[in-house]
């Protein structure tokens, strides 16, 4: 029997709250389409109100994804041209997410990156650098870049994917493709970004080579290969690896335990691929399904889980 009590007094009790993930953010890709939707329309005070958000919300990381093409000129050479800020980027194509043609001139675009990116550190949010074979949809290598150098290698045995040959990755097996992919991001570190955590996407959804298992043998060694191109320079910052290679292009292989701590894992509405690779601080990310711009995810390691 508890003895009934006027008052019950809550003396030295302690209250917290710690989230399931240790980062949680939100990707913002370079769609095309409403304004809500559309990253790149957004101006400073959108991306503030954004980043405002997000704080709100509890998140503690945020991805930019809206092209890469003013890296080039500042970090290969200077020898890629700009595009127009008057007319459609002479490498577009009509009515596709594969016409870049920014909405911002190139520089002022720059100008804003900067701003949103220092407004998003000043709120204690992290922005992954990305690095390794970054070449993709949203992040087209200008045609000026190849004209100017008419031999640089690019793989050519692609079965599926993006065809565009300003979306091409660079030959996976060529040190001057891997110093020039490092040499884009080193230069986003040190115009925009800060290296405190970085971020892959791997060979993401696209085949290569003569069947599945050559294909995934390949997208393996780009994530070797990123991590010790990384740790050459940031021996210990994180990096996060996007789930897109696990989520298409595998095929009927079914990775071992040697290269896949474990496959896809179905967790409610995510997705979260774990990856064994000879080196510290890889983290996989989850993208949540039918969320946009891109619900990112990285499970908080229990004590008996934290790598030494």
């Amino acid at each position: 029997m508890i003895p009934k009590r006027d008052a019950i007094e809550f003396e030295q009790v302690g209250r917290g709250r710690e989230p399931r993930f240790a980062y949680r953010g939100l990707r913002y890709f370079a769609h095309r389409g409403l304004h809500r939707f559309q990253a790149e329309h957004w101006d400073l005070e959108d991306w503030k109100r954004e980043i405002d958000w997000c704080v709100k919300k509890r998140f503690n990381m945020f991805m930019l994804r809206t092209g890469i093409d003013d890296l080039f000129p500042a970090g290969l050479s200077g020898r890629s041209a700009v595009p127009p800020t008057d007319a459609k980027d002479p490498d577009g194509v009509d009515r596709s997410y594969d016409d870049r043609t920014s909405f911002w001139a190139l520089r002022y675009r720059g100008e804003l990156r900067k701003q949103v990116l220092q407004y998003a550190r000043d709120r204690g949010l992290v922005h992954p650098e990305d690095t390794g074979t970054i070449t993709h949809w949203y992040s087209h290598t200008p045609s000026s870049f190849y004209r100017s150098r008419p031999d640089f290698p690019v793989i050519r045995d692609q079965k599926s994917g993006y065809s565009l040959s300003t979306q091409a990755i660079w030959d996976i097996e060529s040190p001057l493709t891997w110093d020039a992919y490092w040499k884009l991001t080193e230069t986003h570190i040190r115009e925009f970004g800060s290296p405190r955590m970085f971020h892959t996407i791997g060979m993401a959804e696209r085949t290569f080579g003569t069947d599945a298992r050559d294909s995934l043998q390949r997208k393996l060694y780009v994530y070797r290969k990123t991590q010790q191109k990384l740790r050459e320079h940031y021996p210990d910052a994180p990096l996060l690896i996007a789930s897109w290679t696990s989520s298409a292009g595998i095929g009927p292989i079914r990775p071992s335990a040697a290269c896949w701590r474990s496959s896809i894992r179905a967790r409610r509405s995510s997705w979260t691929t774990r990856l064994t690779i000879p080196a510290r601080s890889a983290i996989a990310i989850g993208a949540r399904r039918n969320a946009f711009p891109g619900c990112l995810a990285s499970p908080r390691l229990r004590p008996q889980q934290r790598r030494p």
